[in-house]
């Protein structure tokens, strides 16, 4: 089922809980410092041109690497996408 905010089956929906004391830059930092080595693999394995990971799933995933770092390097976004998107502790619903 496609829910409210993806696009299709591998869009990005966060569904979990508020935590009040997340922030932007300790919650982004550790993708934001893996981002090359992510890049790299993803690179490598289109090149390599596996199997299970032809063209089209290699283009799937780039979009999908690239769509979710718009919202690690915006803190808009993530604010948009994440803060503004958790679910509640005590009712377990979104806003």
């Amino acid at each position: 089922m496609i829910r409210r905010g993806a696009r299709c089956v591998v869009g990005c929906l966060f569904r979990g809980f508020c935590r009040p004391e997340l922030e932007y830059s300790l919650a982004t930092a550790p993708f934001k410092e893996k981002r090359g080595e992510i890049e790299t693999l993803i690179n490598d394995f289109a090149q390599r041109g596996f199997e299970e990971f032809d063209e089209g799933k290699a283009e799937d995933m780039i979009k999908f690497f690239r769509d979710f770092y718009k919202v690690v390097d915006e803190p808009k976004e993530f604010e948009n996408k994440i803060t503004k998107s958790c679910r509640d502790l005590e009712t377990g619903r979104a806003p």
